[in-house]
């Protein structure tokens, strides 16, 4: 997002953001073209940090529009990148308290932008989104991360960074249970089945796996493989271009030990994407461990 130059910038930035959300665009792999605009610039954030810079931009841009919903969203996106740039993804017990003390700094700021901004702001779901972030930093107690994941719902019921959003307060790793997540992503495809199929059965179990990386995904994490399966072939009818998403189905596939699913999904692949292919499940190895002629078929 290299918009924040000066006031021009700011008002591509602001309709952008405006249309996007409008539109519910979404990219071919499915993710709302809306949200993904946050996690680019809070990515280029972190990767080139050039912080007070960037609040100050902020600053000058929501002093000239002090009711515009856009700035108030990228202002608590930047407090959130902010408060992570300084927490880091490593389990509660390795963080240091003074980067707890830092990260709650930053994080309270986000979530005072967002509270003020609501009346102006939450027409675009991108608020729901960056508010149930601010409740997992925060650790926010269930009842009231529920209360707003089912606000978020009610205003936009098949905004998907709202479901990913409330599953990774249930993850292990955050505190939550195998039981509980479980039983999230049953109500989540129930929510969602008349518009989705199966199909959040994938989003779902795929972030567990990523969240949990260091877990083998279907005898540590017990993901189901036949429910992830079928989300699948359901993100696939609904998206049927997305190389990312076809990707990451062979080599879930081929993790969970589905040759069938795995040669059957492989004519489509013409080119491979480093990322989903994870050591040692690379994609020769998966190729060759499910050839006819190898012996481990």
């Amino acid at each position: 997002m290299r918009f924040f130059v000066d006031s021009e910038g700011f008002a591509n930035a602001e309709a952008l953001i405006d249309s996007t959300a409008r539109s519910k665009e979404r990219l071919t792999d499915g993710a709302w073209v809306g949200w993904t605009l946050f996690l680019g610039y809070e990515d280029s954030l972190k990767f080139l940090p050039a912080w007070d810079e960037h609040l100050a931009k902020l600053r000058q841009w929501r002093t000239a529009q002090p009711t515009s919903g856009a700035a108030a969203l990228m202002e608590a996106s930047y407090w959130v990148s902010y408060a992570w740039f300084a927490r880091g993804t490593q389990y509660a017990v390795n963080v240091p308290q003074d980067a707890y003390k830092i990260t709650y700094e930053r994080v309270s700021k986000a979530r005072s932008v967002l509270e003020e901004a609501k009346p102006y702001a939450a027409s675009n779901p991108a608020w729901y989104g960056l508010m149930l972030e601010v409740a997992l930093l925060q650790g926010w107690p269930m009842p009231e991360r529920v209360a707003l994941f089912d606000e978020a719902i009610r205003a936009e019921p098949l905004y998907d960074e709202a479901y990913m959003g409330m599953a990774i307060s249930l993850v292990p790793k955050w505190g939550g249970s195998p039981g509980d997540y479980e039983r999230f992503a049953r109500a989540a495809v129930a929510k969602t089945k008349s518009d989705y199929g199966n199909l959040m059965y994938a989003r779902l179990y795929w972030l567990l796996a990523n969240a949990e990386w260091e877990k083998e995904p279907f005898t540590e994490l017990k993901i189901p493989w036949q429910r992830m399966k079928s989300g699948f072939d359901d993100l696939m009818k609904r998206y049927p271009d997305s190389q990312w998403n076809l990707q990451n189905y062979a080599y879930f596939a081929c993790r969970a030990g589905d040759g069938k699913t795995f040669n059957a999904i492989l004519p489509g692949l013409p080119s491979t994407m480093r990322w989903p292919w994870r050591e040692p499940y690379t994609r020769d190895y998966c190729v060759t461990r499910f050839s006819k002629s190898s012996p481990r078929r």
